[in-house]
Protein backbone atom coordinates (compact mmCIF):
# COMPACT_ATOMS: atom_id res chain seq x y z
CA UNK A 1 0.00 0.00 0.00
CA UNK A 2 2.84 2.41 0.85
CA UNK A 3 4.49 1.82 -2.50
CA UNK A 4 1.27 2.25 -4.44
CA UNK A 5 0.58 5.45 -2.54
CA UNK A 6 4.10 6.77 -3.19
CA UNK A 7 3.82 6.12 -6.91
CA UNK A 8 0.38 7.70 -7.12
CA UNK A 9 1.57 10.74 -5.20
CA UNK A 10 4.60 11.05 -7.45
CA UNK A 11 2.44 10.96 -10.54
CA UNK A 12 0.34 13.71 -9.04
CA UNK A 13 3.39 15.87 -8.43
CA UNK A 14 4.52 15.42 -12.00
CA UNK A 15 1.14 16.62 -13.18
CA UNK A 16 1.59 19.67 -10.98
CA UNK A 17 5.15 20.28 -12.05
CA UNK A 18 5.30 19.56 -15.75
CA UNK A 19 1.95 18.52 -17.17
CA UNK A 20 2.98 14.95 -17.82
CA UNK A 21 1.00 11.83 -17.11
CA UNK A 22 1.88 8.92 -14.88
CA UNK A 23 2.00 6.68 -17.94
CA UNK A 24 5.11 8.32 -19.37
CA UNK A 25 8.22 6.15 -19.50
CA UNK A 26 10.57 8.73 -18.00
CA UNK A 27 10.71 12.06 -16.24
CA UNK A 28 10.93 15.11 -18.54
CA UNK A 29 14.40 16.16 -19.66
CA UNK A 30 14.15 19.54 -17.95
CA UNK A 31 12.61 18.30 -14.68
CA UNK A 32 14.57 16.55 -11.94
CA UNK A 33 12.50 14.32 -9.66
CA UNK A 34 13.77 12.88 -6.42
CA UNK A 35 12.33 10.87 -3.56
CA UNK A 36 13.32 11.81 -0.03
CA UNK A 37 12.18 11.93 3.57
CA UNK A 38 10.60 15.33 4.24
CA UNK A 39 9.90 14.80 7.93
CA UNK A 40 12.91 16.95 8.88
CA UNK A 41 11.24 20.12 7.65
CA UNK A 42 10.76 22.86 10.26
CA UNK A 43 11.50 26.20 8.56
CA UNK A 44 12.97 27.87 5.48
CA UNK A 45 13.98 31.00 7.40
CA UNK A 46 17.76 31.48 6.92
CA UNK A 47 17.94 32.90 10.44
CA UNK A 48 16.58 29.70 11.96
CA UNK A 49 17.01 26.76 9.53
CA UNK A 50 19.13 24.04 11.07
CA UNK A 51 18.01 20.74 9.54
CA UNK A 52 20.06 18.87 6.97
CA UNK A 53 17.74 18.29 4.00
CA UNK A 54 15.72 21.53 4.30
CA UNK A 55 19.06 23.34 4.31
CA UNK A 56 20.06 21.44 1.19
CA UNK A 57 16.94 22.81 -0.50
CA UNK A 58 17.41 26.29 0.94
CA UNK A 59 20.98 26.38 -0.40
CA UNK A 60 19.56 26.10 -3.93
CA UNK A 61 17.44 29.21 -3.35
CA UNK A 62 19.84 31.28 -1.25
CA UNK A 63 23.24 31.80 -2.87
CA UNK A 64 25.84 32.79 -0.23
CA UNK A 65 28.57 35.40 -0.55
CA UNK A 66 31.10 32.68 -1.37
CA UNK A 67 30.67 29.06 -2.39
CA UNK A 68 32.43 25.75 -1.97
CA UNK A 69 33.91 24.37 -5.15
CA UNK A 70 31.58 21.82 -6.76
CA UNK A 71 34.19 19.05 -6.64
CA UNK A 72 36.62 20.01 -3.89
CA UNK A 73 34.98 21.50 -0.79
CA UNK A 74 38.34 22.64 0.59
CA UNK A 75 38.37 25.33 -2.13
CA UNK A 76 36.32 28.52 -1.83
CA UNK A 77 35.02 30.16 -5.01
CA UNK A 78 32.87 33.15 -5.90
CA UNK A 79 29.17 33.41 -5.03
CA UNK A 80 27.22 36.65 -4.66
CA UNK A 81 30.65 38.24 -4.36
CA UNK A 82 32.86 38.16 -7.46
CA UNK A 83 36.03 38.97 -5.53
CA UNK A 84 37.06 39.34 -1.91
CA UNK A 85 40.09 40.34 0.13
CA UNK A 86 41.17 40.58 3.75
CA UNK A 87 43.27 42.87 5.88
CA UNK A 88 46.73 41.75 7.10
CA UNK A 89 45.33 40.88 10.54
CA UNK A 90 42.64 38.68 8.95
CA UNK A 91 39.77 40.51 10.65
CA UNK A 92 38.40 42.84 7.97
CA UNK A 93 36.94 41.25 4.85
CA UNK A 94 35.85 43.21 1.78
CA UNK A 95 33.49 41.71 -0.80
CA UNK A 96 32.72 43.01 -4.28
CA UNK A 97 29.06 42.15 -4.97
CA UNK A 98 28.14 41.18 -8.53
CA UNK A 99 26.33 43.78 -10.60
CA UNK A 100 23.10 43.15 -12.45
CA UNK A 101 21.51 40.69 -10.02
CA UNK A 102 17.80 41.19 -9.31
CA UNK A 103 15.29 39.55 -6.99
CA UNK A 104 12.09 38.03 -8.33
CA UNK A 105 10.37 41.28 -7.28
CA UNK A 106 12.60 43.20 -9.70
CA UNK A 107 14.49 44.92 -6.89
CA UNK A 108 18.29 44.90 -7.37
CA UNK A 109 20.50 42.74 -5.18
CA UNK A 110 23.05 44.99 -3.49
CA UNK A 111 25.49 44.93 -0.63
CA UNK A 112 22.68 46.31 1.54
CA UNK A 113 20.60 43.20 0.78
CA UNK A 114 23.25 40.99 2.37
CA UNK A 115 23.85 43.42 5.22
CA UNK A 116 20.10 43.56 6.02
CA UNK A 117 19.89 39.77 6.03
CA UNK A 118 22.80 39.50 8.46
CA UNK A 119 21.44 42.19 10.79
CA UNK A 120 18.02 40.54 10.74
CA UNK A 121 19.59 37.25 11.89
CA UNK A 122 21.41 39.07 14.67
CA UNK A 123 18.20 40.70 15.88
CA UNK A 124 16.23 37.45 15.85
CA UNK A 125 19.12 35.79 17.75
CA UNK A 126 18.41 32.26 16.58
CA UNK A 127 20.77 29.59 15.27
CA UNK A 128 22.37 31.73 12.54
CA UNK A 129 23.18 34.47 15.05
CA UNK A 130 24.99 31.82 17.07
CA UNK A 131 26.90 30.74 13.95
CA UNK A 132 27.89 34.36 13.39
CA UNK A 133 29.25 34.62 16.92
CA UNK A 134 31.46 31.61 16.18
CA UNK A 135 33.27 33.86 13.72
CA UNK A 136 33.32 36.99 15.90
CA UNK A 137 30.37 38.65 14.20
CA UNK A 138 27.76 39.84 16.69
CA UNK A 139 27.04 43.55 16.16
CA UNK A 140 25.35 45.37 13.25
CA UNK A 141 28.18 47.91 13.49
CA UNK A 142 30.61 45.27 12.19
CA UNK A 143 28.87 45.34 8.78
CA UNK A 144 29.38 48.29 6.42
CA UNK A 145 28.18 49.05 2.89
CA UNK A 146 30.33 51.87 1.42
CA UNK A 147 28.37 51.54 -1.83
CA UNK A 148 25.82 49.28 -3.49
CA UNK A 149 28.44 46.75 -4.54
CA UNK A 150 30.89 46.77 -1.64
CA UNK A 151 30.35 44.91 1.63
CA UNK A 152 32.86 45.22 4.47
CA UNK A 153 32.72 42.88 7.46
CA UNK A 154 35.00 43.29 10.46
CA UNK A 155 35.35 40.31 12.77
CA UNK A 156 36.41 40.51 16.40
CA UNK A 157 37.98 37.06 16.65
CA UNK A 158 41.58 36.37 15.79
CA UNK A 159 41.20 33.48 13.35
CA UNK A 160 43.52 31.76 10.93
CA UNK A 161 42.88 33.40 7.52
CA UNK A 162 42.73 29.94 5.95
CA UNK A 163 39.46 29.10 7.72
CA UNK A 164 37.62 32.44 7.76
CA UNK A 165 36.39 32.33 4.12
CA UNK A 166 34.36 29.23 5.02
CA UNK A 167 32.14 31.45 7.18
CA UNK A 168 30.82 33.19 4.11
CA UNK A 169 30.06 29.97 2.22
CA UNK A 170 27.17 29.37 4.63
CA UNK A 171 23.91 30.22 2.85
CA UNK A 172 22.25 31.13 6.14
CA UNK A 173 24.93 33.61 7.14
CA UNK A 174 25.79 35.20 3.79
CA UNK A 175 22.59 35.14 1.73
CA UNK A 176 20.70 38.10 0.26
CA UNK A 177 17.06 38.47 1.32
CA UNK A 178 14.61 40.79 -0.42
CA UNK A 179 13.89 43.05 2.57
CA UNK A 180 10.78 44.67 1.08
CA UNK A 181 9.17 41.31 0.34
CA UNK A 182 9.99 39.91 3.78
CA UNK A 183 8.84 42.99 5.70
CA UNK A 184 5.57 43.08 3.77
CA UNK A 185 4.74 39.90 5.70
CA UNK A 186 5.96 41.03 9.12
CA UNK A 187 3.61 40.31 12.02
CA UNK A 188 4.02 41.59 15.55
CA UNK A 189 7.64 42.57 15.01
CA UNK A 190 8.78 39.09 13.89
CA UNK A 191 10.74 40.46 10.88
CA UNK A 192 8.77 38.15 8.63
CA UNK A 193 9.85 35.01 10.50
CA UNK A 194 6.39 33.44 10.46
CA UNK A 195 6.08 33.93 6.71
CA UNK A 196 9.60 32.64 6.03
CA UNK A 197 8.80 29.37 7.76
CA UNK A 198 7.09 28.29 4.55
CA UNK A 199 8.28 30.87 1.99
CA UNK A 200 11.62 31.95 0.52
CA UNK A 201 12.71 35.46 -0.50
CA UNK A 202 16.40 34.92 -1.29
CA UNK A 203 18.36 35.40 -4.47
CA UNK A 204 19.49 32.10 -5.96
CA UNK A 205 19.19 29.78 -8.98
CA UNK A 206 15.84 28.41 -7.77
CA UNK A 207 12.65 29.77 -6.23
CA UNK A 208 10.10 27.99 -4.09
CA UNK A 209 7.07 27.01 -6.15
CA UNK A 210 5.20 24.58 -3.89
CA UNK A 211 5.57 23.39 -0.32
CA UNK A 212 3.20 20.85 1.15
CA UNK A 213 4.65 19.46 4.36
CA UNK A 214 5.43 15.74 4.22
CA UNK A 215 4.04 15.56 0.69
CA UNK A 216 5.95 17.53 -1.94
CA UNK A 217 8.38 20.41 -2.46
CA UNK A 218 8.77 21.95 -5.93
CA UNK A 219 11.54 24.38 -6.81
CA UNK A 220 11.34 26.46 -9.98
CA UNK A 221 14.41 27.62 -11.88
CA UNK A 222 15.05 31.35 -11.75
CA UNK A 223 15.74 32.60 -15.29
CA UNK A 224 17.39 35.81 -14.05
CA UNK A 225 20.10 34.11 -12.01
CA UNK A 226 23.50 35.67 -12.64
CA UNK A 227 24.91 32.60 -14.44
CA UNK A 228 21.70 31.95 -16.38
CA UNK A 229 18.68 29.74 -15.88
CA UNK A 230 19.51 26.23 -14.62
CA UNK A 231 19.04 23.34 -17.05
CA UNK A 232 16.45 21.77 -14.73
CA UNK A 233 13.42 24.05 -14.88
CA UNK A 234 11.89 22.29 -11.92
CA UNK A 235 13.10 20.19 -9.02
CA UNK A 236 10.35 17.99 -7.60
CA UNK A 237 10.93 16.36 -4.22
CA UNK A 238 8.41 13.71 -3.21
CA UNK A 239 8.01 12.63 0.39
CA UNK A 240 8.89 8.94 0.21
CA UNK A 241 10.59 8.07 3.51
CA UNK A 242 11.03 4.33 2.92
CA UNK A 243 14.27 3.43 1.06
CA UNK A 244 12.56 0.39 -0.47
CA UNK A 245 9.85 2.55 -1.99
CA UNK A 246 12.47 4.99 -3.28
CA UNK A 247 14.34 2.13 -4.93
CA UNK A 248 11.19 0.89 -6.66
CA UNK A 249 10.40 4.34 -8.02
CA UNK A 250 13.94 4.71 -9.37
CA UNK A 251 13.97 1.27 -10.98
CA UNK A 252 10.52 1.87 -12.47
CA UNK A 253 11.86 5.01 -14.16
CA UNK A 254 9.53 7.29 -12.16
CA UNK A 255 12.25 9.38 -10.50
CA UNK A 256 15.79 10.51 -11.26
CA UNK A 257 17.32 10.24 -7.78
CA UNK A 258 16.67 8.13 -4.69
CA UNK A 259 17.95 9.95 -1.63
CA UNK A 260 18.15 6.90 0.66
CA UNK A 261 19.74 3.56 -0.18
CA UNK A 262 19.84 0.65 2.26
CA UNK A 263 22.99 -1.43 2.51
CA UNK A 264 20.99 -4.57 1.72
CA UNK A 265 19.92 -3.07 -1.62
CA UNK A 266 23.18 -1.47 -2.66
CA UNK A 267 24.83 -4.33 -4.57
CA UNK A 268 21.73 -5.11 -6.63
CA UNK A 269 21.15 -1.45 -7.43
CA UNK A 270 24.77 -0.93 -8.48
CA UNK A 271 24.43 -3.93 -10.82
CA UNK A 272 21.32 -2.48 -12.48
CA UNK A 273 22.38 -1.12 -15.91
CA UNK A 274 19.63 1.51 -15.81
CA UNK A 275 21.11 3.14 -12.72
CA UNK A 276 24.38 4.83 -11.95
CA UNK A 277 26.02 5.70 -8.64
CA UNK A 278 28.32 8.41 -7.37
CA UNK A 279 30.15 7.58 -4.15
CA UNK A 280 31.76 10.13 -1.86
CA UNK A 281 32.39 10.27 1.90
CA UNK A 282 30.02 12.65 3.65
CA UNK A 283 31.04 15.42 6.02
CA UNK A 284 29.09 14.00 8.94
CA UNK A 285 29.16 12.00 12.17
CA UNK A 286 26.69 9.36 13.29
CA UNK A 287 26.77 9.50 17.08
CA UNK A 288 25.24 8.46 20.39
CA UNK A 289 24.62 11.29 22.88
CA UNK A 290 24.12 10.83 26.62
CA UNK A 291 22.34 13.76 28.27
CA UNK A 292 24.48 15.14 31.06
CA UNK A 293 21.44 16.36 32.93
CA UNK A 294 20.82 12.72 33.80
CA UNK A 295 22.81 11.89 36.96
CA UNK A 296 23.36 8.26 35.92
CA UNK A 297 24.70 9.19 32.49
CA UNK A 298 27.17 11.74 33.84
CA UNK A 299 29.27 9.01 35.44
CA UNK A 300 32.49 8.70 33.37
CA UNK A 301 32.49 4.91 33.72
CA UNK A 302 28.90 4.70 32.44
CA UNK A 303 29.90 6.81 29.44
CA UNK A 304 32.88 4.56 28.80
CA UNK A 305 30.71 1.46 29.16
CA UNK A 306 28.48 2.64 26.34
CA UNK A 307 31.52 2.98 24.10
CA UNK A 308 32.00 -0.77 24.55
CA UNK A 309 28.34 -1.61 23.94
CA UNK A 310 28.37 -0.51 20.31
CA UNK A 311 29.10 -3.20 17.73
CA UNK A 312 31.06 -0.96 15.38
CA UNK A 313 32.53 -3.78 13.32
CA UNK A 314 29.42 -5.93 13.11
CA UNK A 315 27.19 -3.04 12.06
CA UNK A 316 29.72 -1.84 9.48
CA UNK A 317 29.65 -5.29 7.89
CA UNK A 318 25.85 -5.65 7.88
CA UNK A 319 23.42 -2.75 8.34
CA UNK A 320 25.97 -0.19 7.18
CA UNK A 321 27.94 -2.22 4.64
CA UNK A 322 28.95 0.06 1.79
CA UNK A 323 27.06 2.97 3.42
CA UNK A 324 29.32 3.98 6.30
CA UNK A 325 32.76 3.49 7.81
CA UNK A 326 33.70 3.26 11.47
CA UNK A 327 34.68 6.71 12.69
CA UNK A 328 34.93 7.26 16.43
CA UNK A 329 36.55 10.68 16.09
CA UNK A 330 34.17 13.58 15.59
CA UNK A 331 36.25 14.81 12.62
CA UNK A 332 35.40 12.94 9.39
CA UNK A 333 38.21 11.28 7.49
CA UNK A 334 39.70 13.38 4.73
CA UNK A 335 39.09 16.69 6.50
CA UNK A 336 41.92 19.05 7.48
CA UNK A 337 42.97 18.11 11.01
CA UNK A 338 41.39 14.63 10.98
CA UNK A 339 43.03 11.68 12.69
CA UNK A 340 44.23 8.94 10.32
CA UNK A 341 41.72 6.32 9.27
CA UNK A 342 41.67 3.36 11.59
CA UNK A 343 42.41 5.24 14.81
CA UNK A 344 39.26 3.91 16.46
CA UNK A 345 40.20 2.56 19.89
CA UNK A 346 36.86 1.04 20.95
CA UNK A 347 35.18 -2.24 20.01
CA UNK A 348 32.23 -4.26 21.24
CA UNK A 349 33.19 -5.76 24.60
CA UNK A 350 30.18 -6.57 26.77
CA UNK A 351 32.26 -8.04 29.59
CA UNK A 352 34.29 -4.84 29.86
CA UNK A 353 31.11 -2.75 29.75
CA UNK A 354 29.61 -4.83 32.59
CA UNK A 355 32.75 -4.35 34.66
CA UNK A 356 32.69 -0.60 34.11
CA UNK A 357 29.02 -0.42 35.08
CA UNK A 358 29.78 -2.35 38.27
CA UNK A 359 32.63 0.03 39.10
CA UNK A 360 30.21 2.90 38.60
CA UNK A 361 27.81 1.36 41.11
CA UNK A 362 25.32 0.05 38.55
CA UNK A 363 26.08 -3.65 38.63
CA UNK A 364 22.36 -4.32 38.60
CA UNK A 365 21.89 -2.06 35.59
CA UNK A 366 19.33 0.70 35.04
CA UNK A 367 16.60 1.72 32.61
CA UNK A 368 16.83 4.53 30.07
CA UNK A 369 15.07 5.65 26.90
CA UNK A 370 16.96 6.19 23.65
CA UNK A 371 15.42 8.37 20.95
CA UNK A 372 16.20 8.06 17.27
CA UNK A 373 14.78 8.76 13.83
CA UNK A 374 12.43 6.49 11.93
CA UNK A 375 14.54 6.51 8.77
CA UNK A 376 17.29 4.06 7.81
CA UNK A 377 19.60 3.06 9.43
CA UNK A 378 18.82 4.51 12.84
CA UNK A 379 16.17 2.08 14.14
CA UNK A 380 18.53 -0.82 13.34
CA UNK A 381 21.48 0.90 15.04
CA UNK A 382 19.46 1.70 18.16
CA UNK A 383 18.00 -1.79 18.40
CA UNK A 384 21.47 -3.32 18.12
CA UNK A 385 22.63 -1.14 21.02
CA UNK A 386 19.49 -2.13 22.94
CA UNK A 387 20.34 -5.82 22.54
CA UNK A 388 23.96 -5.36 23.61
CA UNK A 389 22.98 -3.20 26.59
CA UNK A 390 20.54 -5.88 27.77
CA UNK A 391 23.43 -8.35 27.93
CA UNK A 392 25.17 -5.92 30.28
CA UNK A 393 22.07 -5.53 32.45
CA UNK A 394 20.91 -2.18 31.05
CA UNK A 395 17.35 -1.88 29.78
CA UNK A 396 16.92 0.55 26.91
CA UNK A 397 13.54 1.53 25.50
CA UNK A 398 13.93 2.55 21.87
CA UNK A 399 11.58 5.31 20.72
CA UNK A 400 11.61 6.20 17.02
CA UNK A 401 10.03 9.40 15.76
CA UNK A 402 9.93 11.87 12.90
CA UNK A 403 13.22 13.70 12.55
CA UNK A 404 11.67 17.12 13.17
CA UNK A 405 10.23 15.88 16.46
CA UNK A 406 13.58 14.40 17.47
CA UNK A 407 15.39 17.66 16.72
CA UNK A 408 12.87 19.62 18.76
CA UNK A 409 13.45 17.40 21.80
CA UNK A 410 17.20 17.47 21.23
CA UNK A 411 17.33 21.27 21.09
CA UNK A 412 15.28 21.56 24.26
CA UNK A 413 17.61 18.99 25.90
CA UNK A 414 14.55 16.89 26.65
CA UNK A 415 15.95 13.38 26.28
CA UNK A 416 18.05 10.80 28.12
CA UNK A 417 19.90 9.23 25.20
CA UNK A 418 19.64 9.71 21.46
CA UNK A 419 21.22 8.43 18.28
CA UNK A 420 21.39 10.74 15.28
CA UNK A 421 23.69 12.24 12.67
CA UNK A 422 25.29 15.67 12.41
CA UNK A 423 26.08 17.19 9.02
CA UNK A 424 28.97 19.64 8.95
CA UNK A 425 29.30 22.74 6.78
CA UNK A 426 32.93 22.78 5.59
CA UNK A 427 35.97 20.46 5.57
CA UNK A 428 38.05 21.81 8.42
CA UNK A 429 38.30 20.40 11.95
CA UNK A 430 37.37 23.85 13.26
CA UNK A 431 33.76 23.26 12.19
CA UNK A 432 33.57 19.88 13.92
CA UNK A 433 35.36 21.06 17.07
CA UNK A 434 32.92 23.93 17.51
CA UNK A 435 29.94 21.60 17.23
CA UNK A 436 31.21 18.65 19.27
CA UNK A 437 33.78 19.92 21.78
CA UNK A 438 32.88 23.54 22.49
CA UNK A 439 30.19 24.95 24.76
CA UNK A 440 31.09 28.28 26.39
CA UNK A 441 27.73 28.59 28.18
CA UNK A 442 25.98 25.41 29.29
CA UNK A 443 23.00 27.17 30.86
CA UNK A 444 19.50 26.48 29.57
CA UNK A 445 19.13 30.21 28.95
CA UNK A 446 22.01 30.18 26.45
CA UNK A 447 19.94 28.16 23.96
CA UNK A 448 23.18 27.45 22.06
CA UNK A 449 21.49 24.84 19.89
CA UNK A 450 24.15 24.88 17.18
CA UNK A 451 26.60 23.35 19.68
CA UNK A 452 25.97 19.63 20.00
CA UNK A 453 27.82 19.73 23.32
CA UNK A 454 25.17 22.17 24.58
CA UNK A 455 22.35 19.93 23.33
CA UNK A 456 23.86 17.10 25.38
CA UNK A 457 24.21 19.48 28.37
CA UNK A 458 27.94 18.75 28.39
CA UNK A 459 30.27 21.43 29.73
CA UNK A 460 33.63 20.30 28.28
CA UNK A 461 35.61 22.61 30.57
CA UNK A 462 38.50 25.04 30.25
CA UNK A 463 40.94 22.69 28.51
CA UNK A 464 38.62 21.95 25.59
CA UNK A 465 37.64 25.62 25.24
CA UNK A 466 41.26 26.76 25.14
CA UNK A 467 42.28 23.97 22.76
CA UNK A 468 39.54 24.84 20.27
CA UNK A 469 40.30 28.56 20.40
CA UNK A 470 44.06 28.06 20.15
CA UNK A 471 43.60 25.86 17.07
CA UNK A 472 41.39 28.54 15.51
CA UNK A 473 44.13 31.14 15.85
CA UNK A 474 47.07 28.98 14.80
CA UNK A 475 48.49 29.92 11.38
CA UNK A 476 50.93 27.02 11.06
CA UNK A 477 49.09 24.03 9.46
CA UNK A 478 51.28 21.41 11.18
CA UNK A 479 50.69 22.93 14.59
CA UNK A 480 46.95 23.21 13.92
CA UNK A 481 46.85 19.54 12.93
CA UNK A 482 48.63 18.54 16.15
CA UNK A 483 46.21 20.57 18.26
CA UNK A 484 43.22 18.91 16.62
CA UNK A 485 44.74 15.44 17.01
CA UNK A 486 45.09 15.93 20.76
CA UNK A 487 41.58 17.34 20.92
CA UNK A 488 40.04 14.35 19.12
CA UNK A 489 41.86 11.75 21.24
CA UNK A 490 40.80 13.36 24.50
CA UNK A 491 37.24 13.82 23.23
CA UNK A 492 37.01 10.09 22.45
CA UNK A 493 38.01 9.34 26.06
CA UNK A 494 35.85 11.88 27.91
CA UNK A 495 32.90 13.10 25.87
CA UNK A 496 29.32 11.85 26.32
CA UNK A 497 28.99 12.30 22.53
CA UNK A 498 30.18 8.98 21.17
CA UNK A 499 31.24 8.81 17.52
CA UNK A 500 30.18 5.70 15.63
CA UNK A 501 30.25 6.14 11.84
CA UNK A 502 31.01 8.48 8.98
CA UNK A 503 28.45 7.92 6.25
CA UNK A 504 29.45 7.26 2.65
CA UNK A 505 27.38 9.17 0.15
CA UNK A 506 25.83 6.79 -2.37
CA UNK A 507 24.02 8.93 -4.92
CA UNK A 508 21.54 6.58 -6.61
CA UNK A 509 20.72 8.14 -9.98
CA UNK A 510 18.99 7.04 -13.14
CA UNK A 511 21.49 6.65 -15.98
CA UNK A 512 19.89 9.56 -17.87
CA UNK A 513 21.36 11.94 -15.26
CA UNK A 514 24.72 12.81 -16.79
CA UNK A 515 25.85 15.52 -14.36
CA UNK A 516 25.24 15.64 -10.63
CA UNK A 517 27.69 17.74 -8.62
CA UNK A 518 28.22 16.62 -5.02
CA UNK A 519 31.39 17.48 -3.11
CA UNK A 520 30.71 15.65 0.17
CA UNK A 521 29.24 18.72 1.84
CA UNK A 522 26.74 20.10 -0.69
CA UNK A 523 24.70 19.10 -3.73
CA UNK A 524 24.40 21.71 -6.48
CA UNK A 525 21.04 21.43 -8.24
CA UNK A 526 21.74 24.25 -10.70
CA UNK A 527 24.33 22.21 -12.61
CA UNK A 528 22.29 19.00 -12.90
CA UNK A 529 22.03 17.77 -16.50
CA UNK A 530 20.06 14.92 -18.07
CA UNK A 531 20.13 13.19 -21.44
Amino acid sequence: MLIRFARAALAGSLLLGSAVTSGQAATPKDVFVMASDLTTFITFDPAAANESFPNELLRQMCTPLLSLDHQDPSKVVAGLAETWSNSPDGKTWTFSIRRGMVFASGKPVTSSSVAWSMRRSMKLNLVTASLMRDWGLSSPDQIATPDDHTLVITLTKDLAPSITPFAFTNHRLGAALDADTVMAHEKDGDLGAGWLNTNVACYGPYRLNTLRAQEVVILEGYPKFWSGAPAMKRIIVRHVPEPGAQRLLLEKNDIDYAKSVEASSLAAMVANPDLRFQFKPRLDSVYLALNQKDPVLTNPKVIEAFRYLIDYQGLSETVQKGRAEIRQSFVPAGVFGALPKGEDPYRLDIAKAKALLAEAGYGDGFKKTILTMTNYPFPDLAQNLQQNAAKAGVTLEVRTMATAQLYTLMRSRDFQMLMAVYDYDYPDANDMALRMAYNPDNSDAAKATNFLAWRAAWAPGAWFKEQVETAQRERDPAKRTALYAELQRRHMQESPIIGIFQRLGAMALHKRVKRFDYNGAEIFYDTIQKD
